[in-house]
């Protein structure tokens, strides 16, 4: 544990660090808020008004990252070489319950990868709940936090990055007058520390303490026994943090800026022609007018007429198109899933080789995701064996994504057919492809409607028949029956002709 003076050294140089900078730019690109491209003085005085435009390629950028990595549903698989069938599907179950309350199964999820892919850095925490909201179940009590990354400060042992030594996570409330009081949760593998930062010792822009007023409040026993948070950057390389899917894309944002005012700018003041009249009789000190649809008149001894064509908007069109590719290169996005698409719709291996820069892009944040919530499922199932004594012992648990890249059912269906069959494939790995959230339960369901729709002594018996008919080299079409005939008919058919 660091001393008080280690500690508050420590903060204060990680509350000053370049990555809460970059949060704050990136963020603000990603919801436009950013500075706008403006016309010179003697543009906006010819014109008369002033021309600004907004068009935020960086938001699509990252919601197709996002939408495609959460395509589908999560789901959760246990497994172990030691604990029993139905322990591992109660695990499974267990973890499941624990997701669902804490909307970890969706919508926290989708916070989590979206501040990823823009700010560069995700952080979730584990906690108990307090004393006043605890109902003394654990499924209920353990409460997971997608927190803000610019209030999660971690300590690693080592350059690796690998483990936290300590972990400060700053909230701040109000005191009765209204002031703003800031707090630390300072987490060690076996304590918790509450430090606190008064409201006049923070700086709001660089997120910093500026008189390093940090006080020690209390020390506590860490019951949960781990550090609980857990960091899931961007990327992975040889930095503590990650980047930002925008970070090569802000400078070619503001270009695309500019090439859409120029081109505002050329559609309003020479979309028209324009026309010089030379020799008329103007007045000496005349303000001529030379914006667009008007004709100028220019004194001269000889009377001449002048047309200057409208501009062509063709090159900024280009240019525009040409930026935009560009934004969705280095950011590896197919045109495809902004709905640009040339030639035919492709479809099968044609598609998959369209998505295949965000497909590559996604499968790393896909590994790091599935990594750091590995870590989250076993920090839950170790507190569920100390806390409730649960048969967890032995127990991993990875969870599944199912990306969202358009694919042929008919297709996937055929396939896995194929490899069960072939005994390449389990059923239930089939199942969780396709996007089943339980599996165990969807098994169990269609056994149930199977054995009411087609109990086993008909499904015996129709299976015999159908053999016996192919055997004797019958169709299997039903065959017509005969319509009924009346008494009366078949006596009148027995009667001789002539009688």
């Amino acid at each position: 544990m660091l001393s008080d003076m280690a500690f508050v050294n420590w903060i204060n140089e990680a509350e000053s660090h370049i990555r809460f900078a970059n949060y704050a730019e990136f963020d603000n690109y990603y919801r436009g808020n950013y500075d706008d491209i403006n016309l010179p003085d003697k543009v906006q005085k010819a014109l008369g008004v002033d021309i600004s435009i907004k068009a935020n390629m960086c938001a699509p950028i990252v919601n197709i990252k996002v939408q495609y990595v959460l395509g589908g549903p999560v789901t959760i698989q246990a497994s172990s070489d030691e604990a029993s069938e139905q322990n591992i599907s109660d695990a499974e179950d267990w973890l499941r319950n624990i997701y669902k309350n804490n909307k970890l199964v969706y919508l926290n999820m989708l916070k989590l990868v979206r501040i990823m892919s823009v700010k560069g850095d995700g952080f979730i925490k584990l906690a108990l709940a307090s004393e006043d909201d605890a109902v003394d179940d654990l499924e209920k009590d353990l409460k997971i936090r997608v927190i803000n990354p610019r209030y999660c400060l971690p300590k690693y042992k080592d350059d690796d990055y690998e483990e936290m030594e300590l972990c400060a996570v700053k909230s701040f409330t109000y005191d009765i007058q209204g002031n703003k009081v800031w707090r630390a949760q300072v987490w060690y593998p076996e304590d918790l520390q509450i430090w606190r930062l008064d409201s006049a010792s923070i700086d709001e822009e660089s997120n910093a303490a500026v008189d390093h007023e940090w006080h020690l409040e209390e020390s506590l026993e860490n019951e949960l026994g781990f550090i609980p948070v857990i960091h899931f950057p961007n990327i992975v390389d040889d930095q503590a943090f990650g980047i930002s899917d925008l970070h090569n894309v802000t400078t070619l944002q503001g270009a695309l800026l500019k090439y859409l005012t120029d081109q505002a700018v050329t559609a309003d003041y020479q979309a028209y022609k324009r026309i010089f009249v030379i020799g008329a009789a103007t007045r000496q000190g005349m303000n001529w007018i030379i914006s667009p649809g008007t004709v100028t008149e220019i004194p001269d001894p000889e009377a001449k007429v002048i047309e200057i064509d409208a501009a062509d908007l063709e090159p900024f069109i280009k240019s525009v198109d040409e930026t935009v590719d560009m934004m969705l290169q280095v950011s590896q996005t197919p045109q495809i899933a902004l709905g640009k698409i040339t030639g035919g719709i492709p479809s099968g291996y044609a598609l998959k080789i369209h998505y295949q820069p965000l497909v590559a892009k996604c499968g790393e944040t896909l590994a790091i995701l599935k990594s750091g919530l590995r870590q989250l499922n076993s920090f839950l199932l170790k507190l569920g064996i100390e806390k409730e004594s649960k048969p967890f012992a032995d127990i991993e648990a990875d969870v599944n994504f199912t990306p969202g890249l358009p694919i042929d059912q008919e297709s996937m269906a055929k396939t896995h057919k194929l490899q069960i069959e072939n005994r390449t494939m389990a059923v239930k790995t089939a199942m969780l492809e396709e996007g089943r959230e339980d599996p165990e339960a969807e098994t169990e369901q269609i056994a149930s409607e199977n054995f009411d729709v087609f109990p086993a002594e008909r499904i015996g018996t129709e299976t015999v028949r159908i053999r016996e008919r192919l055997e004797a080299g019958a169709p299997l079409t039903a065959e017509p029956r005969p319509e009924a005939v009346s008494e009366r008919e078949q006596a009148a058919a027995r009667i001789p002709p002539g009688r």
